[in-house]
C-alpha cells in the first residue's frame, strides 16, 4: 500500500484512514500482488489511479479506480469504478474487491488482467450499487 505525502502536512485528513486501512488489509493472501495507492486529496498528484486499486480522498469519501496497467507500452490509468464511497464504508468495499479477486482470479493473474477480463460481470455492478458495500 502506498500513500501520498499529504501535501507536506497541509491535508492530513486521510493520513489516519490510510494507516487504518493498511493495518486491516496487510497480509491478505491474493493470487498476485495488489498495489493499493491513496491520494490525500482530489489533486491526485501522487498518481493513485496508476495502481491496481487507486483511492482518491475527497472530504469524507473516496473515488475508487480499478485496473490500471502500471508499466510497459500499454500503461494506462485505472477506470473510475465508484465515486464518493463514504470513509466508513471504504474498508468493506476494499475487502470485497480483494475477496472477489482472490476467489475468481486465475493463479498468479495480475489484478489488471483479472479486472479487464471480468469487469462486465454482475458482481462488480452489485458492489457499485450497494450503498454500504457489505460482504456479499
Amino acid at each position: 500500500m502506498k500513500a501520498c505525502d499529504f501535501c507536506d502536512g497541509d491535508k492530513m485528513e486521510a493520513a489516519q484512514i490510510t494507516e487504518e486501512l493498511y493495518q486491516q488489509l496487510e497480509g491478505l493472501e491474493v493470487p498476485s500482488r495488489i498495489r493499493i495507492n491513496m491520494n490525500g486529496c482530489a489533486s491526485a498528484c501522487y498518481n493513485a489511479v496508476y495502481d491496481d486499486i487507486g483511492l482518491v480522498y475527497q472530504k469524507d469519501s473516496f473515488d475508487v479506480y480499478l485496473g490500471a496497467v502500471p508499466m510497459g507500452k500499454n500503461a494506462q490509468a485505472g477506470e473510475l469504478f465508484v465515486k464518493k464511497v463514504p470513509v466508513q464504508h471504504i474498508e468493506n468495499l476494499l475487502q470485497e474487491i480483494i475477496r472477489i479477486y482472490k476467489e475468481l482470479a486465475h493463479q498468479k493473474e495480475p489484478f489488471y488482467k483479472f479486472y479487464k477480463r471480468t469487469k462486465a460481470a454482475d458482481y462488480w455492478q452489485t458492489i457499485k450499487n450497494y450503498p454500504c458495500y457489505p460482504m456479499l
